[in-house]
């Protein structure tokens, strides 16, 4: 939060509101907010606009004339708007709850002097997040205006308890955070909030505020590029396997971080997790193979190499076979040789993984049909569902969920026929439903939603989900990365922030006792994340 006193010209407090423009083709307004004085660094924008349970979010580049055009229909209205100008990753300046009415056939211009008058621009050197039992906490402090620093009277705040603050120096500040009183089990953020008074002709006071998220980081290891899926957790032996980009697998200790083993380089990029079927891993690349591996004392020797169509599916297993989806063909794959049998050929190409568990398989094609075969390989119905599918289906009860393409879930019963009325989840779907105590939780676009008997709850968290959700262990909820690096566990009743990766926060994995996920980021780099007991 961003504020400023009365007398301070240009502040946040004369932003202004005009209406005008001509006639919208919805009965609705649209909004337009230009900013001024934004610092240099700034490269992009996060800005939500929420009444209620209503929310629009969007996460943009910096627009070259400072004019966010984006809010063309938004329902006429009180609006409350959130604005934080990043620098990467790193928030630089915010306008949090500034009140924005929304008027209908109109177009709303708002104006934000971010850098008019004695403004202080806040962020931290290290990033938004923080490893808080491991600190200090620096906080850089900016005065972006010519008054001569011996006439600001700094004051720091963290979470309303008085902080020392150092004497100016150059215009410029550094603080120090103890984060001793924050470590344990908190989970909500740090708010740091430095306060600066001139005592010039005209006092002015402007208020930085910055909330440090908890970041609950065990270990991380530098793998130097991106991963390729979710890590695949290896118990009892106590191991994570994980592809990258550059087609090399990756072995590491679960509690410290230490790798097990080099890398293994099996050639072409590696995507999809890798998956496990007795003492054999296998995992895809995208040259077109399956790459079958031999778990032993010392880690994993590769055995094996089937080639495959050009684009194949992620390897799934049962625990007794490997399957892949090659082209519109369904295969099993004998763990010890990699040996193929053909189960089914579809309408069109796979291109989610196939289930595969002790009910049977099921895959899913492009044109939306679904084959699903007994532990015989048998068939037990073939349908179609009129959509594409690009997420693996999941089982419970006999029953089968596909979410396709199109945001609908659609609920096969044991002979195929529509068990439940088709759930419209309102933004398409490419992860894998996963079972909770509820009922059934879906990442669709910005949100995870939750089904059950009385209906979808949906939970907005203002950022694009980058995985498929991983079980949280209490059964509850899920884990998910998200596009800004965050990691968060949601459950129905909302969603907490389990700690922040530099870049994009991939699929994660999760294991009870303690509560731990394990992600991969798009920076490259395997971290994992401990939640204390109750979180």
């Amino acid at each position: 939060m961003l504020r400023g006193a009365p007398f301070a010209a240009g502040l946040l407090t004369a932003l202004l509101a005009a209406a005008c423009g001509g006639p919208l083709d919805r009965k609705d307004g649209a909004l337009r907010i230009q900013m001024t004085g934004v610092p240099d660094e700034v490269d992009a924008l996060e800005l939500t606009l929420h009444a209620g349970a209503r929310e629009f979010t969007l996460t943009r580049a910096r627009p070259a004339n400072d004019l966010v055009d984006d809010f063309s229909a938004v329902p006429a209205g009180q609006w409350t708007l959130d604005l934080t100008l990043l620098a990467a990753t790193t928030p630089v300046a915010r306008l949090e709850g500034y009140p924005v009415e929304v008027v209908q056939d109109r177009v709303q211009e708002i104006l934000t002097p971010f850098g008019d008058g004695p403004m202080l621009q806040v962020d931290l050197r290290t990033g938004a997040a923080h490893p808080v039992w491991a600190g200090p906490i620096f906080v850089e402090v900016r005065d972006r205006t010519e008054v001569p620093p011996a006439e600001l009277v700094l004051s720091v705040h963290v979470d309303g308890v008085a902080q020392p603050a150092p004497p100016p120096a150059d215009g410029s500040w550094v603080i120090q955070v103890d984060p001793a009183p924050f470590a344990g089990a908190r989970t909500e953020p740090v708010i740091i909030e430095v306060e600066g008074c001139y005592q010039g002709l005209i006092a002015a006071c402007s208020v930085g505020q910055v909330a440090v998220e908890v970041h609950r980081r065990v270990w991380g290891v530098e793998l130097g590029v991106r991963p390729a899926g979710a890590p695949l957790l290896l118990e009892p032996e106590g191991w994570l396997v994980v592809g990258d980009e550059q087609g090399n697998l990756h072995v590491v200790d679960t509690e410290t971080g230490v790798p097990v083993q080099a890398p293994l380089t099996l050639g072409g990029e590696l995507f999809g997790p890798a998956v496990r079927a007795g003492a054999m891993v296998a995992i895809t690349d995208r040259v077109g193979a399956v790459h079958g591996l031999e778990l032993g004392a010392g880690g994993l020797t590769a055995r094996w190499r089937h080639p495959l169509s050009p684009r194949p599916t992620a390897v799934a297993s049962d625990g007794a076979r490997f399957y892949v989806g090659d082209g519109a063909r369904l295969l099993a794959l004998a763990p010890a040789d990699g040996q193929e049998s053909v189960l089914a050929t579809l309408s069109a190409p796979l291109h989610a993984a196939p289930l595969a568990d002790d009910s049977g398989t099921v895959a899913a094609d492009l044109l939306g049909q679904v084959v699903s075969l007994d532990t015989q390989d048998n068939l037990r119905f073939r349908v179609e569902l009129g959509g594409a599918v690009y997420a693996t289906p999941a089982r419970d009860a006999g029953r089968v969920r596909v979410a396709t393409g199109e945001g609908v879930l659609i609920t096969l019963g044991p002979a195929g026929g529509e068990a439940l009325e088709p759930v419209a989840l309102g933004a398409p779907v490419g992860f894998a439903p996963v079972r909770v105590a509820s009922g059934w939780a879906v990442a669709a676009g910005r949100s995870v939603k939750f089904i059950d008997v009385g209906g979808v709850h949906d939970v907005p968290l203002g950022e694009r989900v980058m995985g498929a959700p991983a079980p949280w262990p209490d059964g509850e909820g899920v884990v998910v990365g998200l596009y800004n690096g965050r990691v968060v566990v949601v459950r129905p009743d909302g969603a907490k922030t389990l700690g922040r990766l530099e870049g994009l926060a991939l699929s994660p994995v999760t294991r009870t006792g303690p509560p731990r996920a394990f992600l991969g980021s798009s920076a490259g780099a395997l971290q994992a994340l401990r939640a204390e007991e109750g979180f």
